[in-house]
């Protein structure tokens, strides 16, 4: 305190006319005037003050003093913490939030179209099926006769009519009658015949043959099983031997005629029209559909590779293939 009043009144003495003397903080004392144009700088002294002048001119003062070390790091440390403290997802959390919006329309959207171009291709399949299930059903009721063993008894007249494995529809249609008739007689016939006629005749259009040429005789086996009056085991026991009709040998069916089966099956509308419906080959925008072929619906590593009775019965059953709607079944019969 002594010290302070002693530097007070030497200062008072040493002081510019009409310039006041003020004491600030820790800083040290300052010659302050109104108007003063000139500058004084006066030595400083040792800590805790110092001694300087400032000159004023119209109100705005300004010193010659450097700014202080300790303040220029100060504002460093304040502007690195700022950017520091900058965060990405909260200064564009608008931007993402709109992004996020966009992005589930645009999926919901799609999954919409999605989900129209395959309706439109199953509706198609159903349109042109030459039979719907009703039909199927009262086929198989009027025919309780034509049992699996009556049908390997048409099998097996077949094999030795046409030993090549080939035959046109007529010749097919007279052989199966020919051995109705022996096993129980004149009246023994298959019944709602219309609709097995129907039936390969849509086949035959889009395959683009006609009546009168020949075609394997798993085919025509084929499409008469649909007025088969049996269970699922005993349909896919009969339509695995139906496989090996016209063949040499016991050998088992390859998975070349597997995929024949199952493009039979489709011809005479015994598969569901779920499982007919892939992928096309366009997914952008959106997703194209299409009535799959055997071989879209079937891949094997190798076409002569042998399919034994359970392999076959687990692929008619499958989702890919969905025979006669077995697919649905959560518990599925034994072969």
């Amino acid at each position: 305190r002594g010290r302070q009043d002693y530097i007070l009144n030497t200062m008072s003495l040493l002081r510019p006319a009409g310039a006041r003397l003020v004491l600030v903080g820790r800083r040290g004392l300052h010659f302050t005037r109104d108007k003063f144009t000139s500058t004084t700088c006066s030595p400083t002294l040792q800590r805790p003050w110092a001694l300087s002048c400032r000159s004023y001119a119209t109100g705005a003062s300004t010193t010659t003093d450097a700014p202080p070390a300790s303040s220029s790091k100060s504002e460093t440390k304040k502007d690195k913490k700022k950017d520091d403290d900058s965060n990405i997802f909260l200064d564009n959390l608008g931007t993402i939030f709109l992004m996020a919006i966009g992005g589930i329309v645009v999926w919901l959207v799609r999954g919409s179209y999605n989900s129209a171009n395959r309706t439109a291709i199953r509706d198609d399949i159903e349109d042109h099926a030459a039979l719907d299930p009703c039909e199927i059903d009262d086929l198989r009721l009027a025919n309780s006769e034509l049992t699996p063993e009556v049908f390997r008894a048409i099998m097996d007249r077949l094999s030795a009519d046409f030993p090549h494995g080939r035959a046109t529809y007529q010749e097919f249609v007279k052989s199966v009658r020919s051995t109705m008739v022996s096993l129980k007689g004149e009246m023994f016939t298959i019944e709602l015949g219309h609709l097995i006629d129907r039936v390969v005749v849509t086949a035959l259009e889009a395959r683009k043959v006609s009546q009168e040429e020949d075609m394997p005789l798993a085919f025509w086996l084929a499409v008469v099983s649909i007025a088969m009056h049996s269970d699922t085991s005993d349909r896919v026991r009969v339509l695995y031997e139906v496989m090996n009709v016209g063949k040499e040998g016991d050998e088992k069916p390859t998975s070349a005629d597997v995929i024949n089966m199952v493009g039979y099956l489709q011809d005479s509308c015994q598969l569901t029209p779920d499982s007919q419906v892939v992928l096309g080959e366009t997914n952008i925008p959106v997703q194209k559909y299409k009535q799959g072929a055997p071989d879209d619906m079937l891949v094997f590593d190798e076409l002569d590779m042998p399919c034994d009775l359970e392999a076959f019965a687990d692929i008619l059953r499958s989702r890919a293939v969905c025979a006669w709607g077995e697919c649905h079944l959560y518990k599925k019969p034994v072969i």
